[in-house]
Formats: structure tokens, C-alpha cells, sequence
């Protein structure tokens, strides 16, 4: 009988460095917020790039975001989880849904550095932006316990 191994990240980093970086970002972020005081995104993604070190990056609005935002009533607006995990030849994007969102009220438009999922009869958006491209007509996917992942293969 074979065992399967497990991918096991090794890093070390200095953990008042960390604090430092995520308290510049979210100082950078909260400039940002609009006097208005309509939708925005604010928050960072901790990925590890190919080497296996730790990337923090602020994430991005989009311009069709925008757009989708005041289309959708401000108030029922729900920010759930998006986040990318990069493996060697694939990408596992996963997508935290609100529990009243089912996998027949979803559309999701994908291209090869973005993935954005979208319910507008249950005033649910979430984009993600990739680091590396993808094969956006080749994946799989999974809806299970209100997550929706998708697996896509790296486009070399």
C-alpha cells in the first residue's frame, strides 16, 4: 500500500517583520476608503510563491466590480472568503459562499488571470486575481459545506 505525501511548506520569518508589512498595507488600504462610504474591498492575500516564501499583497477592485456594486443593494452586500493556492502545474481558487447561495444560483466567468463568481438574485459577487495564468476552460470544480473550489491547470 502506497502513502500519498504531503506538500509541506518550510518558512521561517521574522514575526515582527510580518506585523510591520500588514500594518503598511492596511494603513495603505484605509486611505482608500471612500468618504461616501459605499462598497469597497479591503484586505490582503497571503500566498507562497514558487520558491515556497510568503507573498502579502493588498487586494484589488476591478472596474466591472464597480460597476456590479451599484447595481446590487449596498446592504445585502456580503464579503466572504476568495483565496488562490499555487501548486506546480495547477491552481485551487476557493470561494467562501453565504449559506443562502446555492451552486444553481452561481455564474462564474473566468479568464486567464481572474476568476470572478457571481449570484445576482442573492446579491453575492467575489473576484479573485491570479499571479499566474490559467487555462480558463479547463477545470473542475466542487460546491460542498457553501465553498466552491476550483482546480485549473497552469497555462505555461
Amino acid at each position: 500500500m502506497q502513502t500519498k505525501k504531503k506538500k509541506v511548506i518550510h518558512f521561517s520569518m521574522d514575526m515582527n517583520k510580518v506585523e510591520e508589512m500588514v500594518d503598511q498595507l492596511m494603513d495603505s488600504m484605509m486611505e482608500k476608503v471612500p468618504a461616501e462610504k459605499q462598497p469597497f474591498i479591503i484586505g490582503f492575500t497571503i500566498n507562497f510563491n514558487s520558491d515556497e516564501l510568503p507573498l502579502i499583497e493588498e487586494l484589488k477592485e476591478f472596474p466591472e466590480q464597480k460597476q456590479l456594486e451599484k447595481e446590487i443593494n449596498p446592504k445585502n452586500l456580503q464579503k466572504t472568503l476568495a483565496e488562490a493556492h499555487y501548486f506546480k502545474n495547477e491552481i485551487l481558487v476557493s470561494f467562501e459562499l453565504p449559506k443562502n447561495v446555492s451552486r444553481n444560483d452561481l455564474s462564474v466567468d473566468v479568464t486567464e488571470k481572474s476568476v470572478f463568481v457571481k449570484a445576482p438574485k442573492k446579491s453575492f459577487f467575489r473576484r479573485i486575481s491570479l499571479k499566474e495564468k490559467i487555462e480558463p476552460r479547463n477545470f473542475s470544480s466542487s460546491f460542498n459545506n457553501s465553498v466552491l473550489e476550483l482546480i485549473f491547470r497552469k497555462k505555461f
